[in-house]
């Protein structure tokens, strides 16, 4: 554990081609408002939201912005929806303020607001380590049947690290990285989630017995991901999921980023 309390930790993010749609309108009051298709999200508490007040006050911005979200990843489902959403309304505002942020600005401001902030805003595939935001390019990881099941819940990130487990056998990181092999993926918070949440591990036994080459839980649940070889298995897996009444997505990883976002002036 970090002095801070923060865990350190070695993690691959890659990226998907699935997002939230952002829409950002310049205002000319220094109000900064977001509207969204989903009720649990407040002003308050929208990550977006903090770090456009954030930018707004360190550089005594004199106008303000209406927000659009349509949220397409679920809340706490471990996939980075609120971070990837801070990301992107970073170099948004950077645009429709005309601040012209250098690139090492931007990464600053994310990195207060999140370990994994800073690689939403690139994208891609990369090793992060640290806390998560210090981050080295990796080759293109490329899966083109990916499903996504998340049950009626969600984990928060501070339940799952609290829970971790730390007597299981590490992954040979450079094998992974160098080989790609999905077989591989290994996610050492999975474990005591499972525990807490025994469901997780039901959903990920069913995604095997369904004919993923390998299931692990995403990030810090509750999103389970499993990897197929081919469309038609993975959409049997999605339809058996979906009778269940879980939240199912079918994706594939992508080499550049995938944040949807206008500017409107």
């Amino acid at each position: 554990m970090l002095p801070d309390g923060y865990h350190e930790i070695k993690t691959i993010f890659a990226e998907i081609d699935v997002a939230d749609v952002l829409k950002y309108t310049l205002t000319r009051t220094k109000n900064i408002e977001i509207l969204t298709n989903v009720n649990a999200i407040s002003n308050q508490d929208n990550l977006a939201v903090k770090v456009a007040s954030f930018i707004q006050e360190k550089y005594q911005v004199p106008y303000g912005v209406r927000i659009e979200l349509k949220k397409n990843i679920p809340l706490a489902a471990g996939m980075g929806g609120g971070s990837s959403n801070a990301a992107v309304t970073i170099r948004s505002l950077s645009d429709l303020w005309e601040l012209k942020l250098p690139e090492a600005e931007m990464m600053s401001i994310a990195a207060k607001y999140g370990s994994d902030v800073p690689f939403f805003l690139y994208g891609g595939t990369m090793l992060g380590s640290h806390k998560g935001e210090k981050l080295a390019l990796l080759a293109p990881f490329i899966w083109n049947y990916i499903l996504l099941v998340k049950p009626y819940f969600g984990v928060s990130a501070s339940e799952a690290y609290a829970s971790v487990e730390y007597n299981e056998k590490a992954t040979n990181w450079e094998q992974l990285i160098s080989s790609g092999d999905v077989k591989m993926c290994f996610n050492r918070l999975q474990a005591g989630v499972i525990r807490q949440y025994p469901v997780i591990g039901e959903i990920i036994t069913e995604m095997n017995k369904t004919g993923a080459i390998k299931t692990i839980m995403t990030g810090s649940g509750s999103t389970c991901v499993g990897f197929y070889n081919d469309s038609s298995t993975m959409q049997k897996a999605k339809d058996h999921f979906e009778i269940k009444d879980y939240w199912t997505c079918c994706t594939k990883t992508r080499n550049q980023s995938n944040m949807n976002f206008e500017v409107n002036e």
